[in-house]
């Protein structure tokens, strides 16, 4: 009980370190969740325009770099040979104007927006060293759901960014997060403005090691 404790205590440091290092600061997000099945979660999918325009031509490879166009002008993320200092291409999202890119080194991944016209960069919070997947908008375009996953045990982060209009800037410095421990997600979509879609994991394992076991689905209601 008392190791327990004192990882919980540890962990909850981490996330102060990590938001004073952002300049981001968060409250509780509050969220009922409730299983649904397979195919209910697809057909909110289905429904479900992501976002986030993917261009296949772009890839990383080691030893190697991608290109974009950023401020007007060719771009360059490199992928060094032994993948540390790596750029990993995440996709465009047009209603933030903005690549979605993933920076990774040995010891962790760093997550982050990087505007097309200006070239400012904006981090999105992660309490893992997976760094995140790319943002999900709602319909409206006005919130931005954020979901990261643990590499090591079955814990999930899912942060909440908002803007007032879709032509304003989202607030990144304020912003609502929880953590969850009974699983990681693989993947999120919005129903409307109030709710969301999960598709969660257990475990990795399969043949590869990789694949994701134990698949469940859930609804997200915010409160």
């Amino acid at each position: 009980m008392i190791l327990k404790k004192k990882n919980t205590l540890l962990f909850c440091c981490l996330i102060l370190g990590l938001h004073l290092a952002l300049g981001q600061h968060q409250t509780e997000l509050e969220i009922e969740f409730s299983a649904i099945d397979s195919l209910e979660y697809l057909v909110y999918k289905s429904n479900y325009p992501s976002g986030i325009v993917m261009d296949t031509s772009i890839s990383t490879i080691p030893d190697s770099s991608f290109a974009l166009v950023v401020a007007n002008k060719t771009q360059h993320f490199a992928c060094q040979k032994d993948y540390n200092d790596c750029h990993y291409y995440l996709g465009f999202a047009p209603s933030l104007n903005s690549y979605v890119l993933s920076n990774c080194f040995s010891y962790g991944c760093t997550t982050f927006l990087l505007n097309k016209t200006s070239g400012q960069q904006q981090a999105l919070f992660s309490p893992f060293d997976s760094g995140c997947n790319a943002p999900v908008l709602s319909p409206s375009k006005d919130k931005m759901l954020v979901f990261a996953s643990s590499a090591f045990d079955h814990k999930a982060y899912l942060s909440l960014y908002k803007r007032a209009h879709p032509k304003d800037t989202f607030n990144f410095a304020t912003f609502e997060g929880t953590l969850i421990k009974q699983w990681r997600i693989l993947e999120a979509i919005w129903i409307d403005e109030t709710s969301f879609a999960l598709m969660a994991f257990d475990e990795y394992g399969g043949k590869t090691g990789n694949e994701p076991q134990n698949l469940k689905y859930l609804k997200g209601d915010l409160k």
